[in-house]
This record gives structure tokens, C-alpha cells and sequence, in this order.
């Protein structure tokens, strides 16, 4: 078996005090704001308008909105705002976990399962449920 077959790869990122991961092959495209703060509301990509969501604002943090993610969506593209550039890396299928039964309805609808890198915890994101309207 090769490395593709037992691992999946992430990008890794905070938002606030708690770190998430969305797995690489829901991104479409990643775009730096340069320091412009981005609200949510609809942006134009590639001759499109697609809506753009505030990570923070979505799970109910505090927290900036730098940098620019575009997800891959069931029925078409959206934005996602975070704080910065994510970190990427390779994480075995073996060490992802299931969601602990602690977690709240809502956490249960915006994550699909949790990582452990070292002593932080990430949560993946479920990206066709990241938007209020899917």
C-alpha cells in the first residue's frame, strides 16, 4: 500500500484558541487577503458570485478573517474566511478519530471527526454543512 492509500492530507489551521483541518481535496483554491479584513456576505470568483462565510463567526469565535479558502461545495463553490495561511500535512486514516460524545449538535453538524497532531486536537470541518443553507 502506498502512502495515498493510508493517509489523507490536511490543511491545518486556527481559529482563535481551537484548531480545525479540512481535508485538501474539498479546497479548490487558496487566496491571501493582504491584510484586508474579510466579512462574509458574497464575493466574485472567477466570474461567479459565491458566498463567503466567516469561519469564526460560524462556530462562534472570535477570531480574524485573513485569509481566504475556496471549498469545494455539493452543489457549487463557497468562501470560508480564517485567521491565516493553513499548514498542510499528510495524517494517517488510523489517526482519525470519531467525534467524542461531548460535543455539541452543533459541533456534530459543522465537524466529521477529530485528529490529534502532538497535544492539539483538531477538528474537521464537514464542508457540505458549513453553510447555513446546505
Amino acid at each position: 500500500m502506498n502512502e495515498t492509500e493510508t493517509s489523507i492530507r490536511f490543511a491545518l489551521f486556527p481559529v482563535g484558541t481551537e484548531h480545525y483541518a479540512l481535508a485538501v481535496e474539498d479546497i479548490v483554491e487558496l487566496v491571501g487577503l493582504h491584510n484586508q479584513e474579510g466579512e462574509a456576505g458574497y464575493i466574485r470568483y472567477k466570474k461567479r458570485r459565491i458566498p463567503l462565510y466567516n469561519l469564526g463567526q460560524l462556530l462562534g469565535i472570535k477570531a480574524g478573517s485573513d485569509f481566504l479558502i475556496i471549498v469545494r461545495g455539493k452543489e457549487s463553490s463557497y468562501g470560508i474566511l480564517v485567521p491565516e495561511p493553513p499548514e498542510f500535512r499528510s495524517i494517517g486514516k488510523n489517526q482519525i478519530l470519531p467525534l467524542p460524545d461531548l460535543i455539541s449538535a452543533k459541533g456534530k453538524k459543522l465537524l466529521k471527526g477529530v485528529i490529534v497532531i502532538g497535544d492539539q486536537l483538531y477538528g474537521i470541518l464537514a464542508p457540505d454543512h458549513l453553510r447555513s443553507d446546505e
